[in-house]
């Protein structure tokens, strides 16, 4: 990366020392062009002096033919000198176009180059996909494994389920020391598969609770409620996920999984539900 910079560099001053030697050239056959448009508008004006003459002693009666023909010679080397003049003048002027659209040419040419590699984001390589359910599935073998929750994969993306009865107790929305150890290592491992957005779901069965704890959760809307907040904040933090990435939705009993009829079904149906989405 040092030599690819180092390489820049280089090429940037390489073409800026070609903009300079074209910008110093072309000003200084300017300044020629200028001199010589000077010195012919001078020898243009002697000329036309020396004509004068000529023709004023043309015009005198007492004029010899020597002052008359020195005076031709004088003005014949004048008007030689601004014809060369105004040839250098024609080569003047296409050198300095010449220059003038080289200097364009080498500006340009420095600006269309390529920035390098490590400023060019635009046309880096994007990094490719994370396959979330495959990573999420291997850090958690161990936990499913040994039966401590379950990962399934959906359209949007991977679920991870956790039982109720592993996660809450001795009251209905306290998560016990067993539970927050399952939820870290799943937190742990959908923090790893990227910068994810979760939906926590509560479920519960159709059992509404009892007498001790009614008050507090009339039905169980309020408690799968409850218990999805718990989980969101206790996974957000667990995991380091931005809170504002994570929703909670307590839904009751209305998405069983098994029937209701039997101990093992309704511990089925009351459960968290993790949906990790990217």
């Amino acid at each position: 990366m040092k030599g690819l910079t180092t390489l820049v560099l280089l090429v940037t001053l390489v073409f800026a020392g070609i903009a300079s030697y074209y910008f110093l050239e072309h000003q200084r056959k300017s300044e020629l062009l200028a001199s010589s448009l000077d010195n012919i508008a001078q020898l243009q004006d002697e000329y036309r002096k020396l004509e004068s003459q000529i023709e004023h002693l043309r015009e005198q009666a007492g004029g010899s033919d020597d002052l008359i023909n020195a005076a031709k010679a004088e003005a014949e080397k004048w008007r030689n000198e601004a014809t060369r003049l105004l040839e250098n003048r024609g080569r003047l002027e296409k050198e300095v176009k010449e220059l003038g659209a080289q200097v364009v040419a080498t500006v340009a040419q420095a600006k269309l180059r390529p920035d390098p590699p490590e400023t060019a984001g635009a046309q880096e390589k994007p990094a490719a996909p994370v396959d979330v359910f495959a990573a999420m599935s291997d850090a958690l073998k161990p936990a499913v494994k040994n039966g401590r929750l379950q990962i399934r994969k959906e359209e949007a993306g991977p679920v991870v389920t956790v039982q109720s009865r592993s996660l809450f107790g001795p009251g209905p929305a306290e998560l016990k020391e067993d539970g927050k150890e399952i939820l870290r290592e799943a937190a742990r491992a959908i923090s790893a598969s990227g910068k994810p957005g979760l939906r926590i779901e509560a479920h519960t069965d159709n059992i509404p609770m009892g007498p001790k704890y009614r008050d507090r959760f009339p039905t169980n809307k309020e408690l799968s409620e409850e218990r999805a907040r718990v989980v969101a904040g206790f996974v957000s933090e667990a995991g380091g996920i931005e809170s504002n990435r994570v929703a909670a939705a307590g839904l009751a009993d209305s998405k069983p999984v098994a029937t209701n009829d039997t101990a093992e079904g309704r511990s089925k149906n009351s459960r968290i539900e993790i949906h990790v989405a990217r």
